[in-house]
């Protein structure tokens, strides 16, 4: 097992690693791994995402060994390959954050709107079982009135009543609803 010696200048060593040398990449590893994990833990302050992000800095390096440039600072070469792993990381946790607020909006949203339907549909069943305990000539006038839209003048026609008549059968039937609404107001909203 050949250890090369740490030289001032790495170019030999990278030509050890471009060349496939895994032994040369372990000792590049050894003397890269502090500095490049002490950069990303500054912006991460997390020690093991920090690890987790120092091995893709290795691993990228590992990956494309064959296009290393001999003449280009290979420290800066390094801390851009830490600096771009990093943003990207923050990036896809922005984006992740967007998407979780996004999805929460959207269900408190969906959520609301359930809720709001079945108190809906619950308020429409105490209205309609209040109109049917109303007396049988006041349900007709409310029911002609409220879900066929008939005018007081047709509904008094229609049933051969004064439009008196019709007019305090509706004030009746909204009195007596109001009760029954608030009689289970309570009920309605626990």
């Amino acid at each position: 097992m050949t250890i090369y010696p740490m030289p001032n200048n790495i170019s030999h060593i990278i030509e050890q690693i471009k060349k496939g040398n895994k032994l040369a990449f372990s000792q590049l590893f050894r003397l890269y791994y502090p500095k490049i994990f002490s950069f990303i833990f500054q912006f991460l302050k997390d020690k093991q995402l920090t690890e987790e992000i120092t091995q893709d800095v290795f691993m990228r390096l590992w990956i494309n060994r064959e296009n290393l440039n001999l003449d280009l600072s290979f420290d800066s070469y390094m801390f851009t390959i830490a600096k771009n792993i990093v943003l990207n990381y923050f990036k896809k946790k922005e984006v992740e954050q967007r998407y979780i607020d996004h999805t929460i909006q959207v269900f408190n949203t969906a959520h609301t709107e359930v809720e709001e339907y079945f108190y809906f549909k619950d308020l429409l069943a105490i209205i309609e079982g209040a109109v049917n305990d109303m007396p049988s000539q006041q349900q007709k006038v409310f029911r002609l009135s409220r879900e066929e839209g008939l005018m007081n003048a047709e509904i008094a026609k229609k049933l051969g009543i004064s439009k008196r008549t019709v007019e305090k059968h509706i004030s009746s039937s909204l009195k007596f609803l109001r009760k029954v609404i608030e009689k289970n107001y309570l009920f309605f909203f626990l």
